[in-house]
């Protein structure tokens, strides 16, 4: 038998075989969580500005004149509705396809299931609804201060978490 200097020391020969530990990312943070949601909101509301823009334009070529403040009152409704289909497709889709929105590739954040597996699609829905109910008196938002995991309320009622990347 040859013994070398693993052997003379005790150790086994061959690689070492250790239990690897699931290390769970750190939560994200509030101050991030808030910037990356108000440079979200940015890009939101650029391109909901976008969307009302071309659309009274596209009113005004068609009826070849300004519409007076009754017609555009009418508006109103269709505006509205297309404003939420936008805030829900923006929202969804990044967190569905990737887990991160834009602001939150910016201040490397990531949206993931509490398990660490991609939101599906459901739940990214859920996710975005849950934002509405986080926004009353912003205290959905302000529960992540003091959940252990830093997590809001459109985190918990969706069961995911927001993490550092």
């Amino acid at each position: 038998m040859i013994l070398n200097e693993e052997t003379a020391l005790g150790s086994p020969p061959g690689p070492e075989k250790t239990a690897s530990i699931p290390v769970r990312p750190l939560p994200a943070g509030f101050l991030r969580r808030g910037v990356a949601i108000f440079i979200d909101l940015v890009i939101f509301q650029f391109l909901s500005a976008i969307l009302f823009l071309s659309g009274t334009l596209a009113l005004s070529l068609s009826l070849s004149v300004l519409p007076d403040s009754v017609e555009l009152g009418r508006l109103v409704l269709p505006f509205t509705l297309a404003w939420f289909v936008l805030f829900f497709t923006y929202f969804s889709f990044f967190h569905y396809y990737g887990g991160q929105t834009p602001g939150k590739m910016l201040v490397r954040i990531k949206v993931t299931t509490e398990d660490g597996e991609p939101v599906p699609l459901p739940r990214a829905i859920l996710r975005t609804l849950c934002y509405f109910f986080s926004s009353i008196l912003l205290l959905g938002f302000l529960l992540a201060l003091i959940d252990r995991r830093g997590r809001a309320l459109h985190d918990i009622l969706a069961r995911t978490e927001a993490s550092q990347s």
